[in-house]
């Protein structure tokens, strides 16, 4: 019984409410850190002294419970270990055991120290939050690389007609999960009354390709109708023109 109640980090005890005598076994010392000795044994009335004051109303309520309520009852508190001032997550159980005229004769219960239970859900409860956050914000930043990609090519905009040449162009992309890469095109009238047609893509996907398409599209366009030379923007794209 001992070995079981140290792998589990159990430690039992009773409470006599006749004659105020309390027992705990030697797991329950261990569990708070006490010497094992006649009388160190904490009644349930002082158990409150002996948590956080966070977790003081969690104690009184569960001794509440059984006395007043006479049934099973559990609680989570955390307490300061008397040895090594390290602070631990315990968990009660208890139930009162009834005398033949229906009153409290004795408290039967257990502590068990669920530190590493509680620790795992606070980590797992960090990660989700952590999740929900990185989720939402990759969401955000998709919509918001759409829109850009949405107002640099409409994907209702009037096909292109000049020179006796329509111009009429289809976008799908083939990634998964739909994503928003950097691939653009253009059809431009120029003042000479030639076609500027251009294919381009940006390397990667999300916001820094949308970008890079957003500045490559507009720098060949403004170069174009001036009628500069060789744009110089022109090496992190392809780009080819039909006049």
């Amino acid at each position: 019984m001992r070995q079981i109640q140290r792998l589990g980090r159990i430690g039992a005890w009773e409470e006599n409410l006749a004659t105020g005598e309390v027992n705990w076994t030697e797991s329950a010392f261990a569990l708070f850190g006490l010497p094992t000795r006649e009388g160190a044994a904490i009644p349930l009335a002082d158990l409150h002294s002996y948590v956080t004051a966070a977790d003081v109303p969690a104690v009184k309520q569960f001794r509440e419970t059984l006395l007043r309520g006479q049934q099973p009852t559990n609680a989570t508190f955390r307490i300061v270990r008397a040895d090594d001032g390290s602070v631990r997550q315990m968990r009660v159980f208890a139930e009162p055991v009834l005398s033949p005229a229906g009153t409290i004769e004795l408290i039967q219960g257990a502590f068990q120290d669920v530190s590493a239970e509680y620790q795992t859900q606070v980590a797992l409860a960090a990660t989700r939050d952590q999740l929900v956050d990185t989720e939402q914000r990759v969401a955000e930043e998709h919509l918001l690389a759409v829109r850009l990609q949405q107002a640099i090519m409409p994907p209702t905009a009037e096909p292109v007609a000049a020179a006796g040449i329509e111009v009429a162009v289809r976008y799908r992309p083939v990634g998964p999960g739909h994503l928003v890469g950097g691939d653009w095109y253009d059809t431009l009238l120029l003042p000479t009354q030639e076609v500027l047609m251009v294919v381009g893509d940006i390397a990667g996907h999300g916001i820094d390709a949308v970008t890079g398409m957003v500045i490559a599209r507009n720098c060949l366009r403004g170069l174009a109708i001036t009628g500069a030379g060789r744009p110089s923007c022109w090496p992190i794209s392809t780009a080819r023109s039909v006049s």
